[in-house]
């Protein structure tokens, strides 16, 4: 049986694996690099064996790599690790909602909210909403120096006493956190 591999982010020419079972297996990793060397695709790969992640910049897509692994019984490479939110899932997730015009012009509203609400010098929300952020910053920006800056200022606001945000915030919250795990779910299903 072959190491299980999860996508834990990917952008256009670099993908980022884990190999959570042979976290710490310093030879699995260097087998992985002398391996997947003569790939004609990859430009550069770099692992972790203390993390279990590789590292991947390539000029192919992931398809290309999964079977290329799969095929030199490297490891299975599968989409999400269970109970995680990857990008890809994120992006499933909105495709009900259509035309990116909408996604657009609701941004450009938030983003003008935004710059009243520094206006009125009301520039931080509570530390529940900065967590949220940090949450979002991590796993579907990618950015975790954005992630740890919001998430202390959330830990700032928590010292403050100003820890929740508004009934409908949070409510909101709970209905897109509902919808992503649904989305999620779905397309495991799907897979299986």
């Amino acid at each position: 049986m072959l190491p299980i591999a999860f996508l834990e982010h990917e952008s256009p020419g670099r993908v980022r694996l884990k190999v959570p079972s042979k976290r710490g297996d310093a030879s699995f990793f260097q087998g992985v690099a002398r391996d997947l060397a003569d790939n004609g695709v990859i430009a550069e790969l770099k692992t972790n064996h203390q993390t279990g992640s590789i590292t991947i910049w390539h000029s192919s897509d992931i398809d290309a790599l999964r079977d290329d692994a799969a095929a030199r019984r490297i490891f299975e490479l599968r989409a999400e690790r269970p109970g995680t939110l990857s990008n890809r899932a994120v992006v499933r997730a909105l495709k009900p909602v259509g035309h990116t015009g909408l996604l657009k012009a609701a941004g450009a509203g938030l983003l003008g909210f935004g710059l009243l609400q520094v206006l009125r010098r009301r520039t931080l929300g509570p530390a529940s909403e900065f967590f949220w952020h940090s949450y979002a910053a991590h796993r579907l920006l990618g950015s975790p120096m954005l992630s740890s800056a919001l998430g202390g200022i959330g830990l700032l606001q928590l010292m403050r006493g100003r820890v929740l945000g508004s009934a409908s915030g949070l409510l909101f919250y709970a209905v897109v956190v509902h919808s992503l795990v649904h989305a999620v779910e779905k397309e495991r299903e799907r897979a299986e």
